[in-house]
């Protein structure tokens, strides 16, 4: 059963033809492959493009085997998949860092993180046992998911090695 937050994001789908999303990692391609089996499942002709900036999808801890397998299963969708690349705004619209390449979209959903001040040396972002972010400016950026650093049910640190 999707999530209430999948529930709103595919909602606002109906009226839109062209999604990007910002960042190919393990929330970025599952929210992928939600869009684009939506639009199919609905029968919308709607472009999907997902843009990493990594050389795979997902991260370079996961397996390649998986990450083939989460490429080729997009593909299969019609999801357009851009690697080695970085998407940045300028005008309102969405660009790529290489040079004169621009991506129009109806919606943009970022998933990728520009908070790498966050990070602990391993890579996750440290958090309270409220999932607030460690030494977030504000005190009100919640890291959940695949970037945290907490297990949820006993709020230690999780140990990758």
């Amino acid at each position: 059963r999707p999530s209430l937050v999948k529930n709103v994001l595919l909602e606002q789908m109906k009226t839109s033809s062209q999604e990007l999303i910002c960042g190919g990692c393990l929330s970025g391609t599952e929210l992928t492959g939600d869009v684009a089996g939506y639009a199919k499942k609905q029968k919308k002709d709607i472009s999907v493009t997902i843009v990493r900036s990594g050389p795979v999808l997902c991260n370079d801890r996961d397996s390649e085997k998986a990450s083939s397998m989460i490429q080729r299963k997009l593909t299969q969708l019609g999801v357009k998949i851009i690697l080695n690349d970085k998407c940045t705004e300028r005008n309102v619209k969405m660009i790529l860092s290489k040079p004169g390449e621009t991506i129009e979209a109806d919606r943009v959903l970022i998933m990728e993180s520009e908070f790498s001040s966050l990070l602990t040396a391993k890579g996750w972002v440290a958090k309270d046992d409220y999932f607030r972010a460690d030494n977030a400016t504000d005190g009100i950026l919640f890291a959940i998911g695949d970037c945290s650093a907490l297990l949820p049910s006993s709020g230690s640190q999780v140990e990758i090695t």
